[in-house]
């Protein structure tokens, strides 16, 4: 065995160790995280539990859709009407100015 031999075989070695080493520490900090993972499982089993079932809440989510469109269909015909009570009161409002003017002008005639 020469001395070349030797290097790349303490070279090998090395990278063994080094390898053992990692491995050795990777599986103790997946082994923390898998400990961690199933403790989040363990509670959101028990979250999901006391959820409601999806298609419920689908159920709730569109009756509300359902209430909000409703709810802006009486909104847009109230405002509607508040508008079309606003040129109402605008347009007798005119009309009183007519008449009174008409009635200034009728005093001035006669």
């Amino acid at each position: 065995m020469t001395t070349q031999d030797i290097v790349i075989l303490g070279i090998a070695a090395a990278f063994g160790i080094v390898a053992l080493v990692g491995a050795l520490a990777a599986w103790r900090v997946l082994g923390r995280a898998g400990a961690g993972l199933r403790a989040a499982a363990d509670g959101l089993s028990t979250r999901v539990e006391t959820m409601p079932v999806l298609s419920e809440f689908d159920d709730r989510v569109d009756r509300a859709s359902v209430d909000l469109r409703a709810k802006r269909v009486a909104s847009d015909s109230l405002r509607l009407r508040l508008l079309q009570g606003r040129l109402t009161i605008a347009r007798i409002r005119r009309l009183v100015q007519l008449m009174t003017r008409l009635g200034e002008l009728r005093r001035v005639f006669l």
